[in-house]
């Protein structure tokens, strides 16, 4: 054997060494990763929120309970109770919406859950715990929470806690929230913001809404369309924030718009937040206030048609995604569905939207007015006679965004879709983030 050969055989039983070396420890490793994410799968955090705060719930839970801390964080749009099968451990946080609905991206679940019968799907290796968000101010309480204790107990499901509810108007939310706050999830802290202008947009002294401007400040923290801003009243010694959708984009001037309805009470007394807001506060005032990011409510812009309905002071919804797709040279149709109670006193696009906003080439509007003597409508009957821009924006790719009230206008918007499209379609817009409901 020559001098070459004996270097080349060396060589080569040097190369073939390390290729047995390195298959070992990859063999080694490949187990022991899928062992790891085997262990990490069979735990699993659910959520369904309409605005994110369960959502940030269900983040701050994991990130702070070792047990929790390596699972499967997911919506429950995602999951199925077949999938329940693959955990051994689950934890679900779940707001109430409407009256004792679950939120649109739990809808899917929900139905699926309520069809499972035990002798098809048996649940008796899964210990859960399920934490309920809701507001005892208003009937069914944590009723969606209390749903999916029940149902999976039915299922043959252990649950390893009793079930926990957090009372929105007792501060309990914000609470855990702060208590379960780590550098990974952060709870933003209330900030000083400052009245610089406030105006009547709607004529007459019968249900008055008002123009807010908040100036948040250069080193406030960004926010987009869909956003929403939670106001701790100063004239209460409760710590209870009132939330109110932005009407305006990060981008103008740092400042925050509302559009707040003055409540009236059946007693003639005000609403103790949109009372001091609208009459009480000073210009040059401090309002303590905090953004909350709202996934929910956030458009994928990708020049695709828009379907933006809003009555009311829904209008902030509607106008703060209307800034952001002009913003970003949107288009595409956009089409608006807006609804107010009279045409003399209440025809206010044109008071908040700029000209040339509202007269984009592109941009197709119907003003409809509930109270009007010659011909009274709503916007879930306007939604009904504009079935062609519906079906450019479903058969399109687009988007539905809805905010207002709903009592009234959100659920009749809600129905109206259901019976033009079909209760599972309307699932799929709502699953696949394509219809987003602001409703309150």
């Amino acid at each position: 054997m020559t001098e070459f050969e004996r270097l080349l055989t060396g060589l080569c039983m040097v190369a073939a060494y390390s290729l047995w070396v390195g298959y070992l420890f990859w063999k080694h490793k490949g187990k022991h990763l899928l062992r790891q994410h085997t262990q990490e799968s069979k735990i699993l955090i659910a959520w369904a929120s309409q605005t994110g705060t369960a959502q940030a719930l269900a983040k701050a839970y994991a990130a702070n309970h070792s047990e929790f801390k390596h699972g499967v964080l997911m919506p429950l749009s995602a999951l199925s109770p077949e999938r329940l099968k693959e955990f051994e451990r689950a934890l679900f946080v779940v707001s109430t919406y409407g009256h004792g609905e679950p939120p649109d991206n739990g809808r899917s679940f929900f139905k699926a859950l309520n069809r499972t019968r035990r002798n098809e799907t048996d649940l008796s290796h899964l210990e859960y715990e399920v934490v309920a968000l809701g507001d005892s101010k208003y009937p069914h309480f944590c009723a969606f929470g209390e749903h999916i204790d029940k149902r999976l107990n039915a299922l043959g499901a252990s649950p390893v806690a009793p079930l926990v509810k957090l009372d929105h108007s007792k501060g309990e939310e914000t609470a855990a929230l702060a208590q379960y706050s780590s550098a990974s999830v952060a709870v933003p802290a209330y900030e000083d913001f400052t009245l610089i202008r406030r105006r009547q947009l709607n004529s007459g002294p019968r249900h008055p809404l008002f123009e807010i401007d908040l100036y948040a400040g250069h080193n406030a923290q960004q926010w987009q369309a869909g956003d929403i801003l939670d106001v701790l009243p100063l004239n209460t010694s409760e710590e209870i924030a009132r939330s109110y959708t932005i009407a305006s984009v990060s981008s103008e001037s740092h400042i925050i718009k509302l559009i707040v309805r003055l409540a009236i009470k059946e007693d003639g007394s005000q609403g103790l937040a949109s009372g001091w807001l609208t009459q009480q506060l000073k210009i040059n005032d401090t309002v303590k206030a905090r953004l909350h990011v709202n996934p929910a409510c956030h458009l994928t812009l990708n020049n695709k048609p828009l379907l933006l309905i809003a009555a009311g002071s829904g209008l902030a919804g509607i106008r703060a995604q209307w800034m952001q797709a002009a913003e970003q040279q949107h288009t595409a149709p956009v089409y608006v569905l807006f609804g107010e109670r009279t045409r003399e006193l209440d025809d206010i696009l044109s008071e908040v939207i700029p000209a040339q906003a509202l007269n984009a080439a592109n941009v197709t509007v119907k003003r409809v007015f509930s109270r009007c003597p010659d011909h009274p409508m709503y916007v879930q009957q306007a939604l009904q006679q504009s079935e062609d821009a519906l079906r450019d924006v479903v058969n399109n790719d687009g988007q539905i965004y809805v905010c207002g009230s709903y009592d009234g206008m959100g659920e009749g918007v809600h129905h109206t879709l259901i019976r033009m499209l079909g209760e599972e379609q309307v699932q799929q817009l709502t699953d696949s983030h394509r219809y987003h409901r602001d409703v309150y």
